[in-house]
């Protein structure tokens, strides 16, 4: 969550005038937020929601006249809840795939091989796959 966290700060300090994203550039913010995701997250492209969703959204905000960044984030939150789950659902996928490949790659490196000859694999596989996890961003 904390990349979709990062997106949000950068969007809404672009887009936020003291403290407060006007309304009037919700729907822009919510794109830009999108964009960004879309840009970096593995998988199928994800929708934005609706302009009609949108406008919903901003009637029900309407009587501030802005939002805070923290119900932005809640809001960006809220509608991309199941599209972060596949996301870190590939992720993990993704990592659990080429920890074995690496495993092997790395007993065969003709320099530091024999190192790695001495480690048993099961340890080098979960120590490909948490490097992977936590590597990607």
């Amino acid at each position: 969550m904390s990349h979709l966290k990062e997106i949000c700060s950068e969007v809404f300090a672009q887009y936020a005038s003291q403290d407060l994203l006007p309304l009037g550039n919700l729907q822009v913010a919510v794109l830009r937020v999108y964009n960004s995701l879309n840009k970096n997250m593995l998988g199928p492209h994800k929708e934005p929601p609706s302009k009609s969703a949108i406008e919903e959204k901003t009637k029900k905000l309407n009587d501030k006249g802005g939002i805070r960044e923290d119900e932005f984030y809640n809001l960006m939150e809220e509608w991309t809840k199941k599209d972060l789950r596949i996301y870190m659902a590939h992720k993990l996928v993704l990592s659990l795939m080429a920890a074995p490949s690496l495993t092997l790659a790395t007993k065969r490196v003709p320099k530091i091989g024999h190192v790695f000859e001495k480690t048993p694999t099961p340890i080098l596989f979960s120590v490909y796959s948490i490097g992977l996890l936590l590597s990607q961003r």
